[in-house]
């Protein structure tokens, strides 16, 4: 398919900006395409016609970001330039964290991070600051003021972002074990108090009260 990619996108219809819906056929063709890693390499040149052109910019993006090392440092350049052209804050996110997949160069991530985590935290962002990890860790005072603050999937966004950067399990373990129950967001501040191990064991009883299907749930975002 990558080496064929540039025939097959032209002829599918450009996504609805935001639009999740499953008629989106190249947003979710450019998305598969990011899962590849390097068997996607033929087709970074077509993913940066579609960046530049600004047909599906943040879907091209997003699959670029994915891709990391695989994009080379062109399809870098064409995100720093969008980056530095759009309003887009989603479009942003994705450019700032490709940057860094390609180059290692987190500082526009961070800056991303500096302008936007007191206005709006965003989910893109905080799980683009969880996987970039210790390489943000400037952000991680940021990040503190707000681990206590907010509705239940920014808490736990917060709080796993946070614990990436800097393995500061005293901080985040009593929001996490406040958090953990049988909801999609309880579920993933579970997730998280399974990296940090022994230190989250008072979460062992509460778990095996649970019924077996619930046990057996995965998280999943809104």
């Amino acid at each position: 398919m990558p080496n064929s990619a540039g025939p097959i996108l032209a002829r599918l219809p450009a996504p609805q900006q935001g639009s999740r819906t499953p008629d989106n056929h190249l947003a979710r063709c450019l998305d598969w395409i990011g899962s590849l890693g390097e068997a996607a390499t033929p087709a970074v040149p077509h993913l940066r016609d579609l960046l530049e052109s600004g047909r599906a910019p943040r879907a091209a993006a997003a699959a670029l970001a994915r891709l990391g090392p695989v994009a080379t440092s062109a399809a870098a350049a064409s995100l720093r330039a969008l980056l530095t052209a759009s309003t887009d804050a989603v479009l942003r996110y994705h450019a700032a964290f490709g940057i860094w997949r390609a180059t290692g160069d987190v500082s526009e991530l961070v800056t991303l991070g500096r302008e936007r985590i007191d206005v709006r935290r965003s989910s893109i962002l905080l799980g683009y600051l969880e996987q970039a990890g210790a390489a943000a860790d400037d952000l991680a005072p940021l990040l503190a003021r707000h681990i206590a603050h907010g509705w239940e999937w920014d808490r736990v966004r917060t709080a796993r972002a946070y614990w990436k950067l800097t393995r500061d399990t005293e901080r985040v373990l009593s929001e996490l074990l406040q958090l953990a129950d049988a909801t999609p967001a309880g579920v993933a501040a579970i997730e998280a108090l399974g990296w940090i191990g022994s230190p989250a064991l008072p979460i062992a009883p509460r778990l095996e009260e649970w019924p077996p299907k619930t046990r057996g749930s995965q998280a999943s975002a809104p």
